[in-house]
């Protein structure tokens, strides 16, 4: 899992874009993403090396969707293709919706994001940053650990099978 969270302006041809990374040990987790928002990034990159599709019923393909809807911000997540994993690398907009989707196989995917789209909607979403109810995270923090997951925490982030 990821110590820091980093966001830098990456020039593109349609101008600058705030570029934030995460590893995919932090895909699962909803602080990494809320950092890299307030942090300001646009669009988030997450080199992937587990299954997409092939393992929690594709659940984890739908928590990055859920990180870009929550964050109000776009995310593209790169996997290995077949046989290393199941590929299906996914690009989502900041609306949740799907850009672009990979099979399994080994391949160059384009997504392409319309940046002055992404921005008009972050401006105008009741997501992101507009309404997050800070006054619960005292709380969150504070809060013991339930028994059950307690012996689970000192596992870096890998849950032991």
């Amino acid at each position: 899992p990821g110590e820091a969270y980093f966001v830098r302006d990456l020039d593109t041809r349609a101008g600058h874009v705030r570029l934030g990374t995460m590893i995919c040990a932090d895909r699962d987790h909803p602080e990494p993403a809320r950092l890299l928002m307030k942090y300001g990034a646009e669009l988030v990159l997450i080199p992937n090396a587990c299954p997409l599709q092939n393992f929690a019923n594709g659940m984890v393909s739908d928590l990055v969707r859920v990180r870009a809807f929550e964050n109000a911000m776009a995310i593209a997540i790169c996997n290995y293709p077949s046989p290393q994993q199941d590929g299906h690398s996914t690009a989502f907009g900041p609306d949740g919706s799907t850009i672009l989707r990979a099979g399994e196989e080994q391949g160059v995917y384009i997504a392409e994001y319309d940046l002055d789209a992404i921005r008009q909607y972050r401006k105008h979403t009741n997501l992101g940053d507009a309404f997050r109810k800070e006054r619960y995270y005292r709380p969150l923090i504070e809060a013991p650990v339930p028994e059950v997951f307690a012996d689970r925490r000192n596992c870096a982030g890998v849950l032991r099978r």
